[in-house]
């Protein structure tokens, strides 16, 4: 082979393998994200059963969920019981009008529930991330089940409920390092613990605050529970005390240990934050939602350019070689059909 035909020759690799680059990353510049979302989830459900983006979620034949956790943090969950979980579920059936799958997540809820003191808790029956060891409490599932209850009570007008949802009430007043769910920063400012331990982290995550103040304000909306309204207020006054440690100038921070809200997160939070606002008239909580609802999602390329993480390596380099033989085979046809002519 001559000099000039081995100078062609490498001259068309580069070319092919810029060519492929710059396909490669055009597509992930839109479709990154998808494609490595649905990567890490054919990863965990096919091949390792492990650590990855999101739980799976199913229900029973009762239309209770069970959500399967596999392994997190180095350890195995696996298939469990999310009071939250069952909470959500029913606040969809309730919408949707399914009495029957509505009214068995209501009864898994009270038969799944202690009471204590007059105080009764949803408990959680495994370990989990920020030190929790079972039983743990959150004030979040709290909040939701009183929401939940509530319906219940809308749907039936049984006052069964309302004696239910007073005993969820009791709850709050009880500090977390006394088993319960609450920081009592003063007597009118109160802050409720989504992951509730005596010996856990105290992360003071903020969407499960969020979460637990609607569910006392649905409660106070349909039965006039001065109680709930109380609960609320005092939320909210802990709200507004400790917002300006979650603005990270960008994505909110998820828990009070600076760790940064995902997208899906931090739209909950201008969500609730905008929500508040309405209901409360508070300042504080407008200015927050003005700020935070600018954010603007950075583009995948550029945020894995300063987060590079192996799913990302793994599809700049895969779709990058399928591409350079794509057009390998393109160019050799093309070439053989002008020798050919």
């Amino acid at each position: 082979m001559t000099k000039s035909k081995k100078r062609f020759n490498l001259k068309r690799q580069i070319f092919y393998i810029f060519l492929s680059l710059s396909v490669s990353i055009l597509i992930l510049s839109f479709k990154g994200q998808l494609l490595e979302d649905s990567l890490r989830n054919f990863y965990r459900k096919d091949i390792c059963y492990c650590d990855t983006l999101r739980p799976h979620e199913f229900v029973d034949s009762l239309g209770i969920p069970i959500v399967d956790f596999y392994s997190i943090a180095g350890f195995h969950i696996g298939k469990q019981r999310n009071p939250v979980s069952v909470c959500f579920q029913a606040d969809e059936y309730f919408q949707n009008n399914e009495s029957e799958k509505f009214n068995n997540c209501v009864n898994w809820i009270i038969d799944n529930s202690t009471l204590a003191d007059s105080a009764r808790f949803v408990n959680y029956n495994y370990d989990w991330l920020y030190g929790m060891k079972k039983p743990w409490k959150s004030a979040m599932a709290q909040g939701l089940a009183i929401k939940i209850l509530t319906q219940a009570y809308e749907h039936t007008k049984d006052t069964t409920y309302l004696s239910i949802i007073n005993e969820f009430i009791n709850s709050f007043y009880l500090p977390v390092d006394s088993g319960g769910i609450t920081y009592l920063i003063n007597d009118s400012t109160f802050w409720y613990e989504e992951y509730s331990h005596i010996n856990g982290e105290n992360p003071m995550i903020l969407n499960g605050m969020m979460f637990c103040l609607d569910g006392l304000y649905y409660n106070y909306e349909k039965t006039k529970n001065l109680r709930s309204l109380e609960l609320f207020n005092s939320g909210i006054n802990a709200l507004e005390l400790n917002l300006r440690k979650y603005d990270n100038g960008n994505l909110s921070f998820y828990d009070i240990q600076k760790n940064i809200s995902t997208e899906y997160y931090h739209k909950i939070h201008v969500r609730f934050l905008k929500k508040f606002y309405e209901i409360t008239e508070n300042n504080a909580l407008k200015e927050y939602y003005e700020k935070w609802k600018l954010y603007e999602p950075e583009n995948y390329l550029i945020d894995k350019i300063k987060n590079i993480n192996k799913t990302f390596v793994f599809l700049l380099i895969g779709f990058s070689l399928l591409i350079y033989f794509v057009i390998w085979l393109i160019f050799r046809m093309f070439l053989k059909k002008k020798i050919t002519y």
